[in-house]
């Protein structure tokens, strides 16, 4: 039987991609695979089917949230912000943003717009 650990979000864990990758493989060196659970926001909860679909239904800060599953997604460890700055020094360009809860940085090594 398997085991699996599901990573909660934490202020030192950031879902990492690449622009360039379809996150097959890891988009950084110091890239590692979590499990999360896949987290949905809607702002109204009287859409059709909104709670018969996924679990944990709830409202977090007026908006309505459940969680719809697993996934896998790389992920890195910075503690810091000099950890952070290094990281950008070393892969260039990054976008810094939210993916639900989790923190996230994105590697932007091609123009996507």
């Amino acid at each position: 039987m398997t085991t699996i650990k599901i990573i909660k979000p934490h202020k030192y864990l950031y879902l990492v991609d690449r622009t360039s990758s379809l996150c097959t493989e890891a988009p950084c060196e110091e890239a590692f695979l979590v499990t999360i659970v896949k987290i949905e926001l809607q702002w109204e909860a009287n859409k059709e089917n909104w709670d018969k679909i996924g679990t944990n239904h709830r409202i977090d800060d007026g908006v309505c949230v459940r969680d719809n599953g697993l996934t896998q997604a790389w992920a890195v460890r910075i503690a810091s912000l000099q950890a952070l700055q290094d990281f950008v020094a070393k892969y260039g360009k990054c976008v810094i943003d939210r993916y639900n809860v989790f923190n996230k940085i994105e590697i932007y090594d091609v123009y996507r717009e």
